[in-house]
């Protein structure tokens, strides 16, 4: 029984060496307090949401995304009938050139 408490307390002692390790290793942050509340107040996320645009009449359209994608992707728009702008301008890379 007491071989079984020594190895116990070797893996708990193991386990708080381990915990300790980790959180002294753990990479801090390079940002200050202050920096960081500024960073949080210029964030993008935390304006309001803008208000409705009520000379975009095709803004909330179903019909209108579906045609700028059918644009977006037509290759008969350039000079060899081959490319579209979904060619280079990938939607999986944020529609930066691919």
């Amino acid at each position: 029984m007491k071989s079984r408490t020594k190895v116990v307390g070797a893996l708990v002692l193991l386990v708080v060496l381990a915990g300790a390790t980790t959180f002294m290793l753990w990479p801090r942050s390079p940002w200050t307090q202050e920096e960081v509340s500024i960073l949080r107040a210029l964030w993008i996320g935390s304006l309001a949401p803008l208000p409705p645009d009520p000379s975009n009449q095709y803004a909330d359209d179903p019909r209108a995304v579906a045609l700028g994608h059918q644009l977006f992707f037509d290759t008969r728009f350039s000079a060899d009938g081959q490319v579209a702008c979904g060619t280079c301008h990938l939607p999986g890379d944020q529609f930066q050139d691919g």
